[in-house]
């Protein structure tokens, strides 16, 4: 039984929160929604074709198409940072006490945890 989603179950992310304002949500987006399906689905199809005759570089490749994968999953997730401190906020949301709330807060953050920073509105081309 599917539970119906009321107003404050839904998260809003403001135009001018600080990851859109930094350019960096597509970094949370393909790293937390886009790339860990195909990972898992990857390793899980290595782990169930391994046989007693396979050939090792089949299974070494296999396996390393899925390190490869994890490892662009977690540089994505720490490339997302303060633009002025540099501080890691992926980092800080993991460590944070408020749990899932913090996930919450944090997609509505407008500037940073850290340090305070409001960046400017990004424009929409580039600037000669």
């Amino acid at each position: 039984m599917a539970r119906e989603v009321s107003g404050s179950d839904r998260v809003e992310i403001p135009k001018d929160a600080f990851l859109k304002r930094t350019g960096q949500f597509w970094k949370l987006v393909v790293g937390t929604l886009v790339l860990p399906l195909p990972t898992v689905l990857w390793g899980w199809w290595c782990l169930r074709s391994i046989r007693q005759d396979q050939p090792t570089n089949e299974v070494v490749g296999g396996l390393a198409v899925l390190v490869a994968g994890v490892l662009i999953i977690a540089s994505l997730l720490a490339s997302v940072r303060c633009p002025k401190c540099r501080a890691r906020l992926v980092r800080r949301l993991l460590q944070a006490p408020e749990g899932a709330d913090a996930i919450t807060s944090f997609l509505r953050l407008r500037s940073c945890p850290s340090c305070g920073y409001v960046p400017e509105e990004m424009p929409l081309t580039p600037r000669a």
